[in-house]
């Protein structure tokens, strides 16, 4: 059986790759040319399910830096969206709450690391602009039009 891992290590790296890429394991098995009941037996084994973990958050690690390249860029485009009276008010709203959120995690990462694991069982929950009336979520779109816009 000379070479069988070495055969084995190519398809594993083909399905973990398949199943980065591809919509679901149907298509991830197919690419990689291995039948479902492989890649079902696979799942089982621990070194197979921590290299795919491993592959996994590589992949998101590169998805989230570039996500934060481009924040600034997507702030400036909630921000103009806001407070545009030509966007509708759902998109004003939409905006308005994603830069909420934005704002809040900005705040959570500050903190994060000068907090306590004790303390942060302890946070403070901010009420979500999502609980907010209508009446609530028109008085802050006013707000934000009465301001003048910043580029």
């Amino acid at each position: 059986m000379a070479g069988h891992g070495t055969k084995y290590s190519r398809k594993k790296e083909a399905v973990i790759a398949a199943l980065l890429e591809q919509r679901n394991v149907q298509e991830a098995v197919r690419a990689a040319g291995i039948s479902k009941q492989t890649f079902y037996r696979w799942l089982k084994m621990p070194e197979f399910m921590e290299e795919y973990r491993r592959a996994r958050k590589i992949v998101l690690e590169q998805a989230f830096a570039r996500t934060q390249q481009n924040a600034t860029l997507a702030v400036s485009v909630l921000m103009k969206l806001m407070v545009d009276s030509s966007t509708p008010a759902s998109g004003r709203i939409r905006a308005a709450l994603g830069l909420f959120n934005l704002a809040r995690q900005g705040m959570d990462v500050g903190t994060e690391s000068r907090v306590s694991p004790v303390e942060r069982g302890k946070r403070i929950i901010i009420p979500s602009l999502r609980d907010a009336s209508d009446e609530e979520l028109a008085a802050l779109l006013a707000s934000a039009e009465q301001r003048p816009a910043t580029d």
